[in-house]
């Protein structure tokens, strides 16, 4: 594996960020996906972040920053260190229906957050409201995963590097979107034992019934909801 150094005139991967950016966990965070997208396979860069996210904060925390599989692809921020993962995934509540307007959670007013580290499974009869769970899903098998939503109305999943950046309702693994009744959706991705993928599940109902059932299943592993010892999320940026 090979360094990847700072771009010309900036004396660390942290300055750039500065220079590109302001001072929001979003916008660093945006950062990390979007600025190094030449960076090959197997490349690391060494990222200084500051704790939360936040670049007004005093302490440090280093990443390294792999690629998936492919000549060139965004880049994945990852801490140092796995164990510092979380358990869950971070999910955010939002006021409002995003009507498979993917990007509309990056503007929309936060009802409540944080870890949920349970079955995504729930129902109700509240009315325009949506949700995002960001973090990663540990494979615990190498094979061919089915992930499936029960929802009404949309829900998606994205899983590995179309969950941090360049997610859309075409590239979701899982496509559930619409206004609709309580149906079932599925998608396949194929997963290495041991390893962590990010995970992004957007979830919004728009009126009457609210339901959504998150599960998966392998040809080795009975379709289940039980997804807790499977997911996980960064403490320090509340998602990856």
């Amino acid at each position: 594996m090979s360094r990847i150094t700072p771009p010309s005139g900036y004396a660390s991967w942290n300055e750039y960020i500065q220079a590109q950016q302001d001072d929001s966990p979003v916008q660093t965070i945006a950062a990390l996906r979007l600025l190094k997208r030449n960076i090959k396979l197997e490349d690391i860069a060494e990222i200084e972040r500051r704790a939360g996210g936040n670049l007004a904060s005093p302490s440090y925390r280093q990443f390294n920053t792999y690629v998936s599989p492919g000549t060139v692809a965004p880049a994945v921020a990852r801490p140092w260190i796995l164990t510092s993962y979380s358990n869950g995934l971070y999910r955010t509540v939002y006021s409002g229906y995003f009507s498979d307007l993917v990007d509309w959670f990056d503007t929309a007013t936060v009802l409540s957050q944080g870890a949920d580290t349970s079955p995504i499974s729930f129902s109700g009869s509240g009315d325009f409201w949506s949700n995002q769970f960001i973090g990663y899903f540990k494979a615990t098998t190498t094979e061919t995963y089915t992930f499936y939503t029960t929802s009404d109305d949309a829900s998606y999943i994205w899983i590995g590097n179309d969950a941090l950046s360049g997610f859309t309702v075409e590239n979701a693994t899982v496509n559930n979107g619409g206004q609709h009744g309580s149906i079932e959706k599925s998608g396949t991705a194929n997963l290495v034992a041991g390893n962590y993928y990010p995970i992004r599940i957007q979830y919004g109902d728009g009126a009457a019934a609210e339901v959504l059932t998150v599960s998966f299943s392998t040809p080795t592993i009975g379709k289940t909801t039980n997804v807790t010892s499977n997911i996980f999320y960064n403490p320090q940026t509340n998602g990856f």
